[in-house]
This record gives C-alpha cells, sequence and structure tokens, in this order.
C-alpha cells in the first residue's frame, strides 16, 4: 500500500562501462514536525554498491500529488512572490560533486530552517541524487545517468486541518461463483496536512459471520494522502469455499 512509488527511488537504466550501476537511498522518506522559527538537521545516506568511484549530485524539487495511484511528481522550485512558503526553499544541502568510493557509502548533511512566518500545515520536497552522463570515451559512450530520491513530508506547527473523507467505497463485480472480490476505496484530503488513512474492510456472509478482513496502512510508513487530493486504494479478498457461505456477502469498510 504504498502511497508514493517514487518515495522508495526513482531509477533510470544505467550502463557504466558495460556494468551495471547500483545506487540507493536512505531513509527514502522524512516525516517531520517542526514549529515556525526551528531549525533541523540530519542527512541521506548514499550508497554505492559498485566496484568503481561513483560522483553523484544532490538537487531539490517541490513535490506534488499527481492523480489518484498513489504517485507524485517533482517540479523545479517555485519562482516569485509564493517560492518563500514552499519547502524546497527552506532546505539546504551541498551543490558540490560527493565523490563515494567503490562498496561504501556517504552521508549528505540536510539542513531544514522554518521561517517564523511559515504557514502551518504541511509542506513537501525531493532531494535528488544522482549521476550525470558520462562523455563518450573511445568507442564507447554513457548517455544516461541514475536517480535516487528521499522525500521530505514536513508538518509545521499552528492551524493544522486534519480532514478527510472516503469518496467511494465500491466491488468491482456484484455475482461471483467463488468467495473472492475485488475493491476500491477512494480517500480524499480535504485539509492542509498530508493524512495516512488506517483502517480496514470486514467481509461478512449473509448470517453477519466474519469471513475476511483487509487491513488497511497498518503497520507501514507509507499509504499517505497529499493536502487536496485523492487517493484510490485497491483490494483484493480471497476465502475459503464452503457451501454453508453460498449467499450475499457484505463488506464494511472503515
Amino acid at each position: 500500500l504504498s502511497l508514493f512509488l517514487c518515495s522508495a527511488s526513482c531509477i533510470v537504466p544505467f550502463t557504466y562501462a558495460q556494468e551495471s550501476l547500483s545506487l540507493s537511498v536512505t531513509p527514502p522518506l522524512f516525516q517531520i514536525n517542526i514549529k515556525p522559527g526551528e531549525v533541523w538537521r540530519s542527512s541521506v545516506k548514499v550508497v554505492n554498491s559498485n566496484a568503481y568511484n561513483l560522483t553523484v549530485y544532490a538537487e531539490l524539487y517541490d513535490f506534488l500529488p499527481k492523480g489518484e495511484d498513489g504517485q507524485g511528481t517533482i517540479e523545479q522550485p517555485a519562482q516569485g512572490e509564493d517560492s518563500a512558503s514552499t519547502l524546497s526553499r527552506w532546505i539546504t544541502v551541498t551543490s558540490d560533486p560527493i565523490v563515494i568510493p567503490p562498496e561504501q557509502s556517504a552521508d549528505v548533511p540536510i539542513t531544514v530552517a522554518v521561517p517564523l512566518d511559515a504557514p502551518p500545515g504541511g509542506h513537501f520536497a525531493a532531494i535528488l541524487l544522482g549521476t550525470r552522463p558520462v562523455e563518450k570515451t573511445g568507442t564507447s559512450a554513457v548517455r544516461t545517468s541514475q536517480v535516487v530520491t528521499s522525500l521530505f513530508f514536513l508538518r509545521v506547527a499552528g492551524d493544522v486541518q486534519e480532514v478527510g473523507t472516503i469518496r467511494e467505497f465500491s466491488v468491482a463485480h456484484t455475482f461471483r461463483e467463488t468467495p473472492q472480490a475485488d475493491f476500491l476505496v477512494r480517500f480524499q484530503n480535504n485539509g492542509n496536512v498530508h493524512l495516512q488513512p488506517q483502517g480496514g474492510i470486514i467481509i461478512r456472509n449473509m448470517w453477519g459471520k466474519e469471513r475476511g478482513f483487509i487491513p488497511i496502512n497498518q503497520k507501514s510508513h507509507f499509504g499517505n494522502v497529499l493536502p487536496n487530493s485523492i487517493r484510490k486504494f485497491d483490494f483484493s479478498w480471497r476465502g475459503e469455499s464452503s457451501l454453508a457461505d453460498i449467499g450475499r456477502y457484505s463488506a464494511e469498510v472503515s
């Protein structure tokens, strides 16, 4: 039930002297609670699992919801009067090349300085750490690069509004010959902070006996929904066949 597929990493195929390139980052997601005027410091670890040096570069972007499939999009930091209120403008990270020795890692320091007049609620950004295209040498050329992403979900204290609504709960087929069902849940975040809806779907037979339970976002750091967006979740249930259970089933989500 990952909310943001790119919250783990965004990887582009890469070839280096006819060898594969492996690059990873940890943690893939920071969730930070902070007050206006405070400063937060940490680091991301970039791991080079290859047998050669890697040079990576860090870049800051805004992170925005995209569609209802639990994915997001990264955009260049906003410009103009509204840019001062975006998280990417509050983050400081080195712009220098970061050289990582073979099969080692590097910690990249990060500082988040929240302005005193920072709007309360959720703010979202992404740090992209990646290689850059290598120029042609001899008969070989590498024209692509690899990028990994670490996301920042920051919550500024103040007038925080946690408001969510189940917009839709439906089943793909209302008649089945076997005890199985595919459910769709669409959750809308009407507040100003990201929410992780948690709960479950209970399936009962016509006698009211529970025949199945599907957990929703339990024991997970992902499954978040950004403010002013809708996220859809797909679930499948497969039960045990029994002649005693033939009849109408019901499902309830909470």
